[in-house]
């Protein structure tokens, strides 16, 4: 409920916004690491779980979090498109340091680098000679990812021609 407190922080739309941003984090490691992501129902729109009885009600199809909705989407069309990379491709960990971890999901020369950067620092990745593609953002990068604070992203890694 908003304007009420548990202790950590105030739920208003500032609290709200930044725990949507960390479940849309967490999502992306959900969906990139080795594995079978499995989602309960409701976690795609944002709904909150409780002590039993009510641990989860039934789906709010009153109220959707669309921008949610699409980012689960996206996710899962990413699968879709790069079905081999995680069924069948190799997981490395490229870097870890205080709240940035980077991930390369790579099959047969086809890579994607996975990051999320849970910290108020600005990093660059730097990779020379490579064009990245942000399949999140619909972005471009060359050199290298600028990767903003409290940020993610999934980036296909392309070579210069």
């Amino acid at each position: 409920k908003k304007g009420s407190t548990n202790g950590l922080c105030v739920f208003n739309d500032d609290c709200v916004n930044l725990a949507i941003e960390k479940l849309k984090m967490a999502a992306v490691l959900q969906y990139t690491l080795p594995g079978v992501p499995c989602l309960y129902y409701g976690d795609e729109n944002g709904m909150e779980g409780h002590i039993d009885p009510f641990c989860r009600r039934c789906f709010n199809w009153e109220h959707l979090n669309e921008e949610l909705i699409e980012h689960y989407s996206k996710l899962s069309k990413i699968r879709e498109t790069y079905r081999k990379i995680f069924a069948e491709g190799t997981w490395k960990e490229v870097f870890v340091d205080d709240g940035l971890l980077i991930y390369k999901r790579e099959y047969k020369g086809q890579a994607l680098y996975i990051y999320t950067n849970n910290s108020s620092s600005e990093h660059f990745f730097k990779k020379d000679g490579k064009i990245f593609k942000e399949l999140l953002k619909d972005a471009a990068y060359a050199d290298g990812i600028k990767i903003l604070p409290n940020s993610y992203g999934i980036a296909e890694e392309i070579s210069k021609s």
